[in-house]
């Protein structure tokens, strides 16, 4: 079965650490990823979690298993259940420190016989998709700096 890899870089100006913590804060993606909504669940080893992912005016199921979140690397194998096994993935994050920056490696694995069929054209939407999370997310990070640990500010108003 054909096997299609989609990878995505971007450089993050601030450290891995920080960097990871924004990754795994499930409720602060609801503030910036402009791809996914209503995430439950955890990053976890192990743990499953679901989220839906917009597609053009649709809002599409993925359910998935967390099966890495060491700190350098958040990987989960997952399928809509729209699809069952007719499109998987297995999709990553790794982070790889520079000095105080971080490379943020965005991939994922795709199969299934949709992936056999389309396969160029899956691999193209996915890459379009991962270069808009890529840089909503570094600007995240990047506006995080400074402000503890991604903690969202305790005053609804703004006030401190």
């Amino acid at each position: 079965m054909k096997l299609s890899i989609v990878i995505r870089e971007v450089l993050i100006e601030a450290p891995r650490d920080h960097v990871w913590n924004c990754l795994v804060d499930l409720p602060g993606h609801q503030t910036w990823n402009p791809l996914h909504e209503s995430l439950e669940g955890e990053f976890r080893e192990g743990a499953v979690f679901r989220f839906r992912t917009k597609s053009g005016r649709r809002s599409i199921p993925i359910e998935s298993r967390v099966v890495r979140a060491d700190g350098r690397e958040l990987a989960w194998y997952g399928s809509t259940p729209l699809l069952g096994n007719l499109l998987r993935g297995h999709h990553f994050f790794r982070l790889r420190e520079i000095s105080d920056r971080t490379l943020l490696i965005h991939g994922e694995a795709l199969e299934g016989p949709i992936q056999t069929l389309w396969g160029e054209r899956i691999a193209a939407l996915f890459g379009e998709r991962f270069e808009v999370f890529n840089e909503a997310f570094k600007r995240y990070c990047e506006s995080r700096v400074g402000i503890g640990e991604t903690e969202p500010s305790l005053a609804a108003d703004g006030r401190e």
